[in-house]
Protein backbone atom coordinates (compact mmCIF):
# COMPACT_ATOMS: atom_id res chain seq x y z
CA UNK A 1 0.00 0.00 0.00
CA UNK A 2 1.76 3.85 -0.96
CA UNK A 3 0.02 7.13 -0.70
CA UNK A 4 -1.63 7.88 -3.89
CA UNK A 5 -3.19 11.01 -3.15
CA UNK A 6 -4.65 13.81 -1.00
CA UNK A 7 -8.47 15.05 -0.99
CA UNK A 8 -9.75 18.37 -0.34
CA UNK A 9 -12.83 18.07 1.53
CA UNK A 10 -15.62 21.27 1.71
CA UNK A 11 -15.39 23.18 4.93
CA UNK A 12 -17.21 21.14 7.69
CA UNK A 13 -17.44 21.91 11.73
CA UNK A 14 -14.21 20.89 13.79
CA UNK A 15 -14.11 17.38 15.05
CA UNK A 16 -12.66 13.78 13.88
CA UNK A 17 -13.83 11.80 11.40
CA UNK A 18 -14.87 7.81 13.22
CA UNK A 19 -14.71 4.82 10.66
CA UNK A 20 -14.73 4.41 6.96
CA UNK A 21 -15.00 1.77 4.49
CA UNK A 22 -14.55 1.15 0.75
CA UNK A 23 -17.16 -0.42 -1.79
CA UNK A 24 -14.21 -1.70 -4.09
CA UNK A 25 -16.83 -1.79 -7.36
CA UNK A 26 -17.86 1.69 -7.40
CA UNK A 27 -14.52 2.62 -6.31
CA UNK A 28 -15.59 5.02 -3.50
CA UNK A 29 -14.47 5.55 0.04
CA UNK A 30 -17.10 6.50 3.12
CA UNK A 31 -16.69 7.71 6.05
CA UNK A 32 -18.47 8.48 8.55
CA UNK A 33 -18.24 11.77 10.65
CA UNK A 34 -19.56 11.62 13.93
CA UNK A 35 -19.62 15.58 14.98
CA UNK A 36 -21.49 16.75 12.17
CA UNK A 37 -23.88 13.38 11.63
CA UNK A 38 -22.68 13.13 8.10
CA UNK A 39 -21.21 10.65 5.58
CA UNK A 40 -18.82 11.99 3.56
CA UNK A 41 -18.26 9.65 0.23
CA UNK A 42 -14.72 10.10 -2.08
CA UNK A 43 -14.40 9.13 -5.14
CA UNK A 44 -10.99 7.07 -5.88
CA UNK A 45 -11.30 7.56 -9.46
CA UNK A 46 -10.72 11.53 -9.40
CA UNK A 47 -9.65 11.66 -5.85
CA UNK A 48 -12.45 14.28 -5.08
CA UNK A 49 -14.95 14.53 -2.71
CA UNK A 50 -18.13 13.59 -4.10
CA UNK A 51 -20.92 14.47 -1.96
CA UNK A 52 -21.54 14.86 1.89
CA UNK A 53 -24.86 12.86 3.09
CA UNK A 54 -26.48 14.48 5.77
CA UNK A 55 -28.84 13.70 8.71
CA UNK A 56 -26.90 10.66 9.42
CA UNK A 57 -26.94 12.00 13.69
CA UNK A 58 -23.93 10.71 15.19
CA UNK A 59 -22.82 8.51 12.18
CA UNK A 60 -20.06 5.55 13.36
CA UNK A 61 -19.24 2.47 11.98
CA UNK A 62 -19.53 2.33 8.18
CA UNK A 63 -19.64 -1.13 6.52
CA UNK A 64 -20.43 -1.64 2.58
CA UNK A 65 -21.94 -4.77 1.21
CA UNK A 66 -19.71 -5.47 -1.16
CA UNK A 67 -22.41 -7.65 -3.14
CA UNK A 68 -24.89 -5.08 -3.59
CA UNK A 69 -24.90 -1.22 -3.52
CA UNK A 70 -25.37 -0.58 0.43
CA UNK A 71 -23.85 1.19 2.68
CA UNK A 72 -24.76 0.77 6.43
CA UNK A 73 -23.92 4.10 9.17
CA UNK A 74 -24.14 2.71 12.76
CA UNK A 75 -25.77 5.55 14.95
CA UNK A 76 -23.73 6.96 17.78
CA UNK A 77 -24.29 6.12 21.42
CA UNK A 78 -26.58 8.36 22.66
Amino acid sequence: MRFAACITLPPHSAGGFDHGDVHVRSRRVFVAHTATGTVGILDDMTARHHTTVPDCPEASGLLCAHDEVLVFARPGRR
